[in-house]
């Protein structure tokens, strides 16, 4: 069975549950038009196609699966206010997001395991389904932690993939898909205002480009993962922007010896692993060239060396 047929077969329509859940919690105020530009809803996805409308043996597909890895950040994707939504089955650990602009978005199958073996042992709580300290009827803001990817419900023990919808109010959901096309992808979620702090992350990936002015210099990467001294670890899927100033440290690893090297002789295609300086995590930080993260110390890895 294909991965995208286990997927069709673990997200058959949310239904009756779902469209409860719509008038469950209204939002006073707010017209409904749905944002041209959103927060693509996980960090690193990995892929996902137009499946709105695709047959399910409960009703057409309400949304889109986005498939990423165990416990991706799953991040809001315009500010407003959430709604915890544990009681369907289908769903398994859910929230509504109700934005400003009035739009609805249901964030479907968040985790419910302990560990990669699938056990359904964490239940829908916050720090396992839900972002730490998430609370019903919080104010978030675009791009602030909301939870993280997995398979509850009738997804379980089908790829990991988070099920979102769009809705308009009032009505049945609409494509999310040209939506989600144009979003924007961040690097790592925002932790919540109370969090908010100083952080340094640690990037792995290769060099895509090298970028040289007469005052600064860049590497381009296409990173594969994220990670930070707090826990919070992830596969990545997207280009990120790294500035190297003066003094940082450079090395390439050379069979059981690090040798340090000036920027010159860091190569496109190289293995690298970036630790980052702090920095405060921002919507777009490491998204361009304007907006980069800061290395602290980079290390080559070169086979065959």
């Amino acid at each position: 069975m294909s991965r995208y047929r286990s997927i069709e077969f673990a997200s058959i329509a949310v239904g009756l549950a779902l469209l409860v859940g719509i008038f469950f919690y209204e939002p006073s105020g707010a017209s409904s038009a749905i944002p041209r530009k959103l927060i693509f809803p996980v960090v690193g996805v990995k892929y996902f196609t137009d499946d709105f409308g695709a047959s399910r043996s409960q009703g057409p597909h309400q949304g889109n699966d986005l498939v990423a890895s165990w416990r991706a950040p799953v991040v809001a994707v315009e500010s407003g206010t959430v709604k915890i939504w544990t009681s369907s089955w289908r769903a398994g650990c859910m929230l509504w997001l109700y934005g400003n602009s009035g739009t609805r978005y249901a964030y479907i199958h968040l985790n419910n395991d302990l560990t990669r073996r699938n056990d359904n042992a964490g239940g829908c709580v916050r720090g396992i389904a839900y972002a730490p300290g998430l609370r019903d009827g919080q104010r978030v803001r675009a791009g602030e932690l909301l939870g993280y990817n997995g398979n509850s419900g009738d997804a379980d023990r089908t790829v990991y993939h988070l099920h979102f919808e769009i809705h308009k109010r009032p009505g049945l959901p609409v494509s999310p898909y040209k939506w989600l096309r144009r979003a924007t992808q961040l690097i790592y979620p925002l932790p919540a205002s109370s969090r908010l702090r100083d952080t340094k992350f640690r990037l792995r990936g290769t060099v895509r480009r090298k970028l040289s002015t007469s005052s600064e210099r860049f590497i381009v990467m296409d990173a594969t993962s994220l990670g930070n001294g707090s826990g919070l670890k992830y596969g990545l899927n997207r280009k990120a922007f790294v500035k190297v100033i003066s003094g940082t440290s450079i090395r390439v690893k050379r069979g059981d010896t690090r040798v340090v090297i000036p920027f010159d002789q860091v190569k496109v295609g190289d293995a690298v692993i970036v630790w980052t300086k702090r920095v405060r995590p921002l919507l777009r930080i490491g998204l361009s060239k304007k907006n980069p993260l800061t290395a602290g110390r980079i290390l080559a890895v070169r086979s065959g060396q």
